[in-house]
C-alpha cells in the first residue's frame, strides 16, 4: 500500500475513533504528508492549554516513522526548546511499519498529560519533575502564560 493511500486510511481511522471530539486534527490541503492538530490538556500543570502539534510523514511512510512537533512552547520533560518530542513508539528503533496512528496519537496525549522521565529532553524540567513538584508546575505556568508559538506557519 503507497504512503498516500496509507496516511489517507489513517486519517480516516483516527477520525472514526472518535478522536475528532477529543482535538482538532487536519491536513495540510497541499500536503497529504504534513498534518497539524491541536487539543486541551485537562491535567496540571498545564489545565486548560491548548497544545498545537503537527506531524510530519516521509514518503517511506510507514515504513518510516513520522516526526511530531509540539507547536505550543511548553515547558515538559519529554519537549525540547524546539518542540522535538521524545516518545519511544515513534523512534526509528522502536517502530514498526504495522503500527497504527491511533496508538500513535493516544501515546503521544498520554505523554504530554503523564511525563516520562527515563525518555526525557529537556534535564531541567526533568529535574524538577522529579524533585520539586511546586517549582516544575511554577515553570510550565509561566512559560503557557507567555502563549508563544514555535513557528507560525501552517507548520514548520
Amino acid at each position: 500500500m503507497g504512503a498516500v493511500r496509507k496516511l489517507n486510511k489513517e486519517y480516516k481511522n483516527i477520525m472514526d475513533a472518535g478522536f475528532g471530539k477529543t482535538f482538532i486534527l487536519e491536513r495540510d490541503p497541499g500536503n497529504i504528508f504534513r498534518w497539524r492538530g491541536s487539543f486541551i490538556i485537562y491535567k496540571e500543570p498545564l489545565d486548560g492549554a491548548k497544545i498545537e502539534f503537527g506531524i510530519k510523514f516521509t514518503d517511506k511512510y510507514p515504513f518510516w516513522p513520522p516526526r511530531f512537533t509540539v507547536l505550543t512552547k511548553i515547558y515538559h520533560p519529554n519537549v525540547d526548546e524546539r518542540g522535538e518530542l521524545c516518545m519511544p513508539i515513534i523512534n526509528s528503533e522502536h517502530w514498526f511499519a504495522s503500527q497504527s496512528m491511533v496508538t500513535v496519537m493516544n501515546n503521544f496525549i498520554a505523554l504530554i498529560n503523564f511525563p516520562d522521565p527515563l525518555h526525557a529532553f529537556d534535564t531541567t524540567a526533568t529535574k524538577y519533575f522529579l524533585t520539586n513538584k511546586r517549582r516544575y508546575y511554577y515553570n510550565a505556568f509561566r512559560c503557557l502564560k507567555k502563549r508563544s508559538r514555535i513557528c507560525n506557519d501552517w507548520y514548520c
